[in-house]
């Protein structure tokens, strides 16, 4: 007994004693029975117990193997994909070694090709011109002149488009060499206009300038963009009637920009073929009966000089309205002047300074 209890029990009126004191035993219960008759009471619901036990163990081998049957077919799955993938990067860079190879040798049969046209080609024209301008005497017949004047136009011809296929050919493979130059724009613009100015007389086409003062120097291939400005300048020509005009406007944003536009009164271009005319070998006018000659390569030659510049060319047409071709170079095409920029008195850069601009 606990003092709690001692302290009740000693002041109870019924408690049989009040001497009780902490520790005391108050009383005792015992039960016996047979061991026989304990384990009968329980076997129940032990076998009971036994049925869910196997039950629950049964259930649980059924998941797991659920489990296992399924991670084996995710397996199975997982490296069949992989097996195919494999297969798939095996066959693309096949296709890829493959494509890389026709194209190095689509680019040395084009190169091949050419040097073995223009060495006879050079031949032709040589001779034709000496017939044509009867340097050996005089040839007899009024017609031959002509004639010799003929093949000299023809082979001259057909030497420019060998030297285009070439010189794109070099743009799309890397190895036109393209050196960057300090040029003046307007300078470059004047020049190629004078080059191009017994043609747009020969086909009755006046052009006139609308470039601005004091536009900036810029960081180019000389040749590159000479060639960019004839492309274009011969394209306008080519399609524009007699009478026609071609204007060329150069003018430099607020942002940096520079924007050169060669505008003419030609045919135009319809809308749907404005993105095809940049690429290869692609003409407004694709058919047999087409009106004007080419192979399509002016155009396309541009863009790809000017991809090569970081610029760009847009173009902006209308059928039987004209066309507009414009050239865009962007700020860090731009030489900043000298005098604000390093503190030399407005003095263009040397070709010193070039690496530094061009980085």
């Amino acid at each position: 007994m606990g003092e709690t209890c001692v302290a009740r029990h000693n002041s109870h009126p019924l408690s049989p004693r009040t001497d009780w004191k902490p520790g005391d035993i108050r009383g005792v219960q015992q039960i016996t029975l047979p061991l026989a008759e304990v384990g009968t009471s329980f076997l129940p619901d032990t076998k009971k117990s036994a049925f869910y036990i196997g039950i629950f163990a049964l259930i649980g081998v059924i998941l797991i193997w659920l489990l296992m049957r399924d991670l084996q077919v995710r397996i199975q799955q997982t490296r069949k994909l992989a097996n195919a993938a494999e297969i798939k990067n095996f066959e693309l860079s096949a296709a890829k070694a493959e494509a890389e190879r026709a194209n190095r040798a689509q680019g040395e049969l084009i190169v091949n090709v050419s040097h073995e046209l223009r060495a006879p080609l050079n031949s032709v024209i040589g001779f034709s011109e000496i017939l044509k301008d009867e340097r050996m005497g005089p040839l007899g017949s009024p017609e031959y002149p002509e004639f010799a004047d003929e093949i000299y136009s023809s082979g001259t011809q057909l030497l420019d488009i060998i030297n285009s296929i070439l010189y794109m050919s070099q743009l799309e493979s890397g190895s036109a060499g393209m050196h960057q130059e300090i040029l003046q724009i307007d300078e470059e613009i004047f020049a190629c206009m004078d080059v191009n100015a017994a043609a747009r007389e020969a086909a009755e086409i006046s052009i006139k300038p609308l470039i601005m003062d004091d536009l900036p120097t810029i960081l180019f291939n000389r040749k590159g963009l000479a060639r960019i400005f004839q492309c274009i300048f011969d394209n306008a020509i080519k399609f524009t009637d007699p009478g026609g005009r071609i204007w060329i406007a150069a003018q430099e944003f607020d942002d940096g920009d520079l924007e050169i536009r060669i505008k003419d009164t030609g045919s135009g271009i319809l809308e749907e073929m404005l993105s095809e005319v940049l690429k290869p070998f692609r003409q407004a006018d694709g058919s047999r009966a087409r009106r004007f000659e080419g192979v399509g390569l002016g155009l396309a030659m541009a863009n790809s000089i000017a991809k090569l510049h970081n610029s760009r060319i847009d173009i902006e047409s209308q059928g039987g309205v004209g066309t507009t071709v414009i050239l865009l170079l962007p700020s860090n095409r731009i030489v900043v002047d000298a005098g604000t920029a390093d503190g030399t008195n407005g003095e263009k850069p040397n070709k010193t300074d070039e690496n530094a601009i061009a980085a």
